[in-house]
């Protein structure tokens, strides 16, 4: 048996639940009284088991948490995962002339072009968390090297009006280094946007094996994720806030809407929670990497910051890439993509010499978002980068991340695709001197914590926590810290939803309903099966339902922008019956799969719906819908992230990339 394979055993799964079904609609209700005392099928896909006790015998509460257990190499699940590549695609370099960065200083080698070649250079300033402002062209003159003091430069050499070479280099620009001692660890984060827990082992597992192998990786198992995208994810481990809206529950789990009302409505202060400002409050230099625009806080048409957020960012290199002629001559011709131009600014600046200690949030959207075998190409880039760093982080903690799972295409629908969607990835590596102390509290508090069920919001205290903890005292990871302790290290903090990493976690309940993780971003699984009354059933879902949807779109004012829907009875219908035992002990929840179409004839599609029914007929939402195959924008005539899921605009306004 290989390392791969005694490290990563496959997992027996008891049960695998689906909360969200595939490209028709899926919902949930609860029916009264009506206990079954005999087995019978569960849906009949191989990956659920196919047998459970109707009458309720060893059922778990709709308030408990059957943790699932995934196995990355499931073989159904090849079909649409895909495979590692045979042979990666070869690149041929294009060189014409060659310029070079290095301690501050450009060189340009002009050897074999014309005499009528001739380069220059500008830098690309950091504007704003949305744009960049590029400096004057500077002639290049020979023999060099040229003094940069910016960050990003780019440099172009023509032959008369002909561009022959265009390339960008990066540097972290500082001023000069001290003698200062640092008596912070320094902290990274490397996301890799849309990458589950289950993929990252699946398609990059040398990367996988060296973090938890070689660098001795704490990797958390049950990492929930808190809405449906990366938005409601990112924003709450950024901001400690709420960026999702829940307006529909089962009993028992919590209603709450955004935290932060203002969110897309107006720029972000400089008085904002936000964990770069905490980090540069408390003296470190801070950087924002991305290998997109726009950035997450003014994802899709948010208003952002409007002025520089961090100390350094990629925001000029995602800026100078809306230009065509630049991207295809940087990118093209060098073999590069834009994530690769992104990891080496990381790369720059985690070697950088500052005498502050450093903050980094880094978040990679291009290697594993748009397709889910994607990965598979970029494994052995990031095993051999991160081996060629490993001694430059031996004094921070690295966090590689994701915000959630693959969240479209055919394999979200399935089964196992709506525990992958969920359960976002996390491995931590600790800094050198505490990976060698075992026994170190924090050490002991992130291995029992990496196995019971965390979410996103707990991102932002344990980023608080690494910030401004004592790690030379053991005392200091023995209870959990407050909202008042938080408001003490940093006057700035107003709210806190989760719990640091680094502490126990004894005090709380590893639940969905007591994490406030909402109902239908709940990792937590529990066995389905086909009901005896699936017939009556589906004329609750036909006739009962529609009304209740049109109600509130009507109840946000929204009739004028958004469509009235019925359920498509020319399409099929699937009825499932959850077995989980509900606050009401005599209810019983179901889950069901239909197509949904306007009153007007138009747009059929496919949405999945949460419902409780009472035993006098009264529908009631659990949580709000989702579609899978109609493009979420065109819902993005209402602002409200919840509302659009609801909403078909009358209207719709463009589509938006990404994220």
């Amino acid at each position: 048996m290989s390392i791969f394979d005694s490290f990563y055993a496959k997992l027996q799964a008891k049960y695998v639940l689906i909360f969200i079904l595939t490209g028709t609609a899926a919902l949930y209700f609860v029916y009264d009284n009506l206990l079954i005392a005999s087995d019978i099928l569960l849906n009949a896909r191989p990956s659920v088991k196919p047998r459970v006790n109707e009458a309720h015998n060893g059922w778990t509460s709709i308030l408990g948490c059957p943790l699932p257990e995934v196995d990355p190499w499931e073989p159904e699940d090849i079909k649409f995962v895909g495979k590692p590549p045979d042979k990666i695609k070869e690149c041929n370099i294009v060189k014409n002339a060659t310029s070079m960065l290095e301690n501050g200083n450009l060189w340009v080698n002009l050897t074999g072009n014309s005499e009528n070649t001739s380069c220059s250079y500008r830098c690309l300033n950091y504007k704003s968390d949305n744009a960049a402002s590029p400096g004057a062209w500077i002639p290049y003159k020979e023999p060099g090297p040229a003094k940069v003091i910016c960050d990003w430069v780019d440099v172009e050499c023509k032959e008369g009006k002909t561009t022959e070479y265009r390339q960008i280099h990066s540097q972290i620009y500082t001023s000069e280094a001290s003698n200062l001692t640092r008596h912070r660890y320094n902290v990274y984060i490397l996301g890799l946007d849309a990458i589950s827990h289950s993929q990252f082992h699946r398609t990059m597992p040398k990367t996988a094996y060296f973090l938890e192998n070689e660098m001795n990786g704490i990797n958390f198992k049950h990492l929930s994720k808190v809405g449906y995208n990366s938005v409601p994810n990112q924003m709450a481990a950024l901001f400690g806030q709420k960026f999702t809206t829940v307006r529909h529950a089962p009993q028992g789990y919590p209603l709450f809407n955004m935290s932060n009302p203002y969110f897309c409505k107006r720029k972000h202060s400089k008085d904002e929670q936000y964990i770069g400002f905490v980090y540069n409050d408390l003296g470190f230099q801070t950087a924002h990497i991305d290998d997109m625009l726009p950035l997450v806080q003014v994802y899709p048409n948010c208003q952002g910051f409007g002025f520089a957020h961090t100390n350094h960012s990629t925001v000029p290199l995602s800026a100078a890439m809306k230009d065509k002629q630049f991207k295809k001559a940087v990118l093209n011709d060098s073999c590069k993509e834009e994530f690769h131009l992104s990891v080496e600014f990381f790369e720059a600046y985690i070697k950088a010499k500052t005498p502050e200690a450093k903050f980094a949030f880094t978040m990679l959207t291009g290697p594993g978002h748009d397709k889910l075998d994607d990965p598979y190409r970029y494994d052995d880039y990031f095993y051999r980068w991160l081996r060629k760093i490993r001694n430059d982080i031996d004094d921070a903690f690295l966090l590689v991340w994701s915000d959630h799972g693959h969240h479209f295409g055919p394999f979200y629908p399935t089964n196992h695709g709506q525990t992958d969607t969920r359960n976002a990835m996390l491995t931590v590596v600790l800094p050198k001197k505490l990976r060698e102390t075992p026994l170190h509290p924090v050490v002991q508090n992130l291995r029992q914590n990496s196995i019971t069920l965390v979410s996103q919001y707990d991102m932002f205290p344990t980023l608080l926590d690494l910030a401004t903890a004592d790690f030379y005292s053991s005392d200091s990871f023995t209870k959990q810290l407050t909202l008042q302790n938080y408001q003490k290290l940093n006057n700035r903090i107003r709210e806190v939803h989760g719990d640091s990493l680094l502490r126990p976690l004894t005090h709380r309940t590893p639940t969905c309903a007591g994490l406030g993780i909402p109902f239908i971003f709940c990792l937590c699984r529990w066995p389905l099966f086909t009901p005896k009354d699936e017939a009556e059933l589906k004329k609750v879902v036909i006739n009962d339902l529609p009304p209740v949807l049109n109600a509130f779109i009507k109840s946000i004012g929204a009739e004028d922008e958004c469509e009235q829907y019925k359920v498509n009875e020319k399409k099929a219908i699937e009825v499932y019956e959850v077995a989980t035992n509900l606050v009401n002990p005599t209810s019983r929840m179901i889950r069901s799969k239909f197509s949904i179409t306007a009153y007007n004839g138009k747009l059929p599609f496919h949405l999945q719906v949460f419902f409780e029914l009472t035993t006098n007929g009264t529908v009631s939402l659990a949580g709000r819908i989702h579609r899978y195959d109609t493009g979420w924008a065109s819902g993005r005539c209402r602002v409200d992230e919840y509302e659009q899921h609801f909403c078909y605009c009358k209207s719709p306004p463009k589509k938006c990339k990404g994220r």
